[in-house]
């Protein structure tokens, strides 16, 4: 019987912690905060429009500088059928963050694009003849630095990709 009580008594710690943890506020102030800071960085409005904040039971999304949730979800609501449910989705899939806010400044936007193969060995032979000039040793020396500069460069990123 003393088992019994203990194991009540423990329940009733766990509930009461259960309860406090669903009435934490979420920290609110610093996730809008840095939010904010960094819309302002921008000359042609930022990119942030919503941040997540969640205790693991009650899930808000924030607009920046809006201190109403846009939208509330409890733990029992993410399941497909939910509305709520269906709506985070829809304010959170990426096709939703590429529609434009704002004209974009083009004097700051970076287009990227693939280099042709020529282009590829064009910067691989300034790079070996910055080596083998700057260094002042042979092209097949400067050769061997270009690869190992390479392959360092590569195992880097292979490292951050696994890691990561």
């Amino acid at each position: 019987m003393a088992a019994y009580g203990k194991t009540l008594a423990s329940l009733g710690a766990f509930n009461e912690a259960l309860t406090i943890i669903r009435r934490a506020q979420l920290p609110f102030k610093q996730a809008d905060g840095y939010c904010e800071a960094l819309n302002n960085s921008y000359a042609s409005g930022g990119p942030v429009r919503y941040f997540v904040l969640s205790n693991g039971l009650e899930t808000n999304i924030y607009e920046p500088g809006k201190e109403q949730p846009a939208l509330a979800l409890g733990f029992k609501q993410f399941v497909e059928g939910n509305t709520n449910y269906r709506r985070l989705k829809e304010m959170l899939q990426p096709m939703a963050f590429s529609k434009s806010r704002s004209k974009p400044d083009t004097q700051k936007t970076i287009h990227f694009s693939k280099p042709s193969i020529a282009e590829v060995n064009h910067v691989f032979a300034k790079c070996h003849q910055h080596i083998h000039q700057s260094d002042k040793i042979s092209q097949a020396k400067g050769f061997e630095e270009f690869v190992k500069l390479i392959t360092l460069k590569l195992l880097s990123d292979n490292a951050k990709a696994s890691s990561g």
